[in-house]
């Protein structure tokens, strides 16, 4: 490849980095806000939440961006293509990390609180001060693996006209007839950005690593108690990563294997009704999301419930 060619694919990198980078910063803040107000438990807008938490984490990144870009203008919404790419991340990585701050919360020691309490303490002061720092510290691995996940997803924008790092790999590779350079060329480019997502995840992980449990070598004791509490730990993680699988099928559609998102693209295409369409392929989606999450929890429980029977 010619420097031209260099050069357009670090402007592609940098368009991915700036969107992404946006939607990461909004999405990390609406999740913890939507994880504050679940845990207030107000009575609508707690199953509004949770509505909106599994149909966006159901939903491919590709499906709603198209989606938003498709179907608001017959709505009277028109969004730019930067905008509507910023929104539909934003959309699908809050959901992922309200997961993330709302475990965070339910597994915060309740002895920490009832001691701030204790002393007076003001609720603010003792979130922003105690609960939030640590929090944090424990959070952080789960929100760079998601934000590492959000920036493999980011060539979705795509398709709608956003010369991220994908498209411009694209169009090099039709100008030039060579498609392997530029595609080992963006790879590498991704590589190191989620490189660097990933060494802090892994700074974040030996930050958080609490000190080696001692007397838990035999196999009985690990069976009947660790297996059980491990499980039900990291179950809800394995659910994550099913429903991202999931979602990633949608990227089958640009070599025109008909899945979901394929087949809602040909039905808009062909009868002019992409509302109707995407939000039929979102429903579907959503459908599956939630026979896998149903399943995960029925494990989950099952792991729980051993883990607290030989306690």
């Amino acid at each position: 490849m010619d420097a031209i060619s260099w050069q357009l694919l670090i402007e592609g990198a940098w368009t991915t980095l700036w969107i992404s980078a946006i939607a990461i910063a909004f999405g990390v803040v609406a999740g913890l806000l939507i994880a504050l107000v679940r845990m207030l438990r107000l009575p609508v807008i707690d199953q509004l939440l949770v509505v909106y938490i599994s149909l966006a984490r159901a939903t491919p990144l590709v499906t709603l961006v198209l989606f938003l870009f498709l179907s608001l203008p017959t709505m009277g919404i028109n969004l730019d293509k930067n905008v509507a790419a910023i929104v539909a991340l934003t959309l699908n990585t809050s959901a992922f990390n309200a997961e993330i701050w709302r475990n965070a919360f339910r597994t915060f020691p309740r002895e920490q609180r009832e001691a701030a309490e204790s002393v007076g303490m003001r609720r603010w002061t003792y979130f922003r001060y105690i609960m939030l720092p640590q929090m944090w510290i424990e959070s952080l691995p789960a929100l760079v693996n998601e934000m590492s996940f959000l920036i493999k997803g980011s060539p979705a924008i795509a398709v709608i006209g956003v010369v991220d790092l994908t498209r411009v790999t694209n169009r090099i590779s039709s100008v030039t007839y060579e498609p392997l350079s530029p595609i080992l060329a963006a790879g590498l480019l991704y590589v190191a950005i989620i490189g660097c997502l990933l060494k802090l995840q892994g700074i974040a992980e030996r930050k958080a690593r609490r000190l080696a449990r001692q007397g838990f070598s035999r196999y009985a004791i690990f069976r009947r108690i660790i297996l059980p509490n491990i499980v039900s730990s990291a179950l809800p993680l394995i659910g994550n990563q099913l429903i991202i699988c999931l979602k990633d099928t949608a990227f089958l559609s640009i070599i025109t294997v008909q899945e979901i998102t394929a087949a809602a693209n040909s039905v808009q295409a062909t009868y002019f009704i992409p509302f109707n369409a995407f939000i039929v392929a979102i429903g579907l989606y959503w459908a599956i999301s939630i026979l896998l999450e149903l399943l995960i929890k029925r494990l989950t429980a099952w792991g729980a419930k051993r883990g607290m029977s030989h306690a």
